[in-house]
């Protein structure tokens, strides 16, 4: 299947992040990640910036790219992948969530090129996570914390 640049994701994809156990967003113990799994980067913010699209978060969708696939893209093969955990959800949960606190979120289609291997057109970038100018931390930080509780952990 392969998808147009951000193109929406229909509700019933279940996307799904990497993350490394013991970093700042997943504690050692944490049985799910906190508000932090989906606080976009500098570098997110950066690239929204150049493309002129809002800040995106690095999602994997599940019926495109396994959870090895994801691994290989993402780290290079010298890293150690003993650590590293996945957790999703529904792309309809995150636009639930959204609306509940009048956010518009959103999942969208951002292949990598083929030459990266399978599961390179499954990747995608939740947009509407970044703060707004003048919106108070905690309205941000209680969107991101429901979505993280909301996940589930990938095997």
């Amino acid at each position: 299947m392969s998808r147009n640049l951000f193109e929406p994701l229909s509700d019933g994809v279940f996307v799904f992040r990497l993350a490394e156990t013991g970093k700042s967003f997943l504690p050692k113990e944490a049985r799910l990640p906190n508000a932090d799994f989906f606080r976009p980067s500098t570098e997110d913010e950066e690239e929204a910036e150049r493309i002129g699209r809002p800040p995106g978060l690095s999602v994997w969708d599940r019926g495109l790219t396994n959870l090895e696939d994801a691994k290989r893209i993402r780290f290079a093969p010298e890293d150690s992948q003993d650590g590293v955990r996945a957790f999703g959800l529904l792309v309809q949960t995150i636009k639930s969530i959204g609306l509940e606190r009048r956010r518009e979120l959103g999942v969208v289609a951002v292949p990598l090129p083929t030459e990266v291997g399978p599961g390179a057109n499954g990747h995608a970038h939740i947009e509407g996570l970044a703060r707004e100018p003048g919106e108070k931390r905690t309205l941000i930080k209680g969107l991101r914390t429901a979505l993280a509780d909301a996940c589930t952990e990938v095997a």
